[in-house]
């Protein structure tokens, strides 16, 4: 008999959480009958069809009821898993994880299991104030209430144990996944008279997108273009400083893509510019596809998969580092990106490195890899 297991995500929109979720529910829903509980009936990405879907509540945006609502959320949710026998619930993202938390503090049977999606020092610092405390005081009061935290790298593993008390063998790594069979390269690549440089990802603050395009109109003289990939809603001030740059006809907008891996495999090298992440899917994707990478050295991620070799937590200051398997800029340097793009373009034997590099790499990450320890986890081993 099937074991009634549930995934707990805000919606299934747009980003990186969310493509993990739709993953791991494509390879485990022959093995367990699955209950995909929502704050928000949002999709863009695909759902097997034998799962079970349920609005647990609304998608509000006002910060003080979204706080106000969690225990009755949680109360709502546990009468759910009572009713439908579920032994092991997963949540992904700040908000269900907080409910989880609740539903544990009220005496849920249900075994929770909490995934924590990015640095969490960082995201707080990204908030407003009252924000940045409330939820500082929900992680370090609710968080070690669940039966296992699951953090998506080393660092932010770290980031919860060191800064928010939670006890480390409550804690645990496991990366994101990648499905690895979905390569497509275009053979006449590097055949073209222009190097296409390609960032894909929501268009949210965190992504620091104007970062990027402040560093490619330093290397516009070049043979060079920019495609960004996503939506969200900073894209209009994206979008104003591209015009006011005059970057209009080398950069272009390519909207929302769920399977973003044909597009990927047509350009030169993938670019991130992020303040900070959790472990970012668009660079296992990246190198998927054995396209070379540039990232910045934010917290946390990159660093763990282009230099496995280095120290996770140190963070470039003032120069660009070649690593391993990609090359890293330090945070909010534009000067330095500029440096790194305008390297990667100059440098084939830079690039072929990368290139061959890349599918070694990303073995660790292979989806049924990640799935095994995530059903390890459902059994409760």
């Amino acid at each position: 008999m099937k074991r009634n297991i549930a995934i707990f995500i805000n919606s299934l929109e747009s980003g990186g959480a969310e493509r993990v979720v739709s993953l791991l529910m494509k390879h485990i829903e022959a093995k367990y009958n699955i209950h995909l509980i929502l704050l928000d009936d949002k999709f863009e990405f695909d759902v097997p069809k034998n799962i079970t879907i349920y609005l647990l509540g609304s998608g509000t945006n006002q910060s003080l009821y979204k706080i106000l609502e969690l225990p009755i959320l949680a109360i709502k949710l546990n009468r759910y898993f009572k009713r439908n026998r579920i032994s092991t619930c997963l949540s992904f993202l700040s908000r269900p994880n907080f409910v989880l938390g609740f539903c544990k503090l009220i005496g849920t049977n249900t075994r929770c299991i909490i995934n924590e999606r990015t640095s969490t020092s960082a995201y707080h610092a990204s908030l407003g104030r009252f924000s940045a405390i409330l939820s500082r005081i929900l992680v370090r009061k609710l968080y070690p209430l669940a039966d296992l935290i699951i953090s998506n790298s080393k660092y932010s593993r770290g980031d919860l144990i060191n800064r928010f008390n939670i006890p480390a063998e409550k804690t645990s790594v496991i990366y994101n996944p990648v499905e690895s069979h979905k390569v497509n390269i275009v053979t006449d690549r590097n055949k073209k008279d222009i190097f296409t440089f390609i960032h894909v990802g929501k268009f949210r603050p965190e992504k620091n997108h104007l970062l990027l395009i402040r560093a490619f109109e330093k290397i516009k003289e070049l043979p060079v273009r920019l495609l960004l990939v996503g939506k969200g809603p900073t894209e209009q001030a994206v979008i104003d400083e591209v015009h006011a740059l005059g970057l209009n006809e080398k950069v272009l907008f390519g909207g929302f893509n769920p399977n973003p891996f044909e597009i990927i495999s047509q350009t030169d090298c993938m670019v991130l510019s992020s303040d900070f992440e959790g472990f970012p899917n668009v660079l296992l994707e990246a190198m998927v596809n054995s396209i070379p990478i540039i990232s910045v050295d934010c917290f946390s991620g990159p660093r763990e998969l282009l230099a496995p070799d280095t120290d996770f937590e140190y963070s470039l200051k003032n120069n660009i580092e070649l690593g391993k398997y990609g090359i890293l800029v330090p945070r909010r340097n534009e000067f330095l990106l500029a440096d790194a793009m305008k390297l990667m373009f100059s440098q084939p034997d830079l690039v072929l490195k990368y290139k061959e590099g890349s599918p070694v790499r990303v073995k660790e990450f292979e989806v049924n890899s990640i799935v095994e320890k995530y059903e390890s986890l459902i059994s409760g081993q």
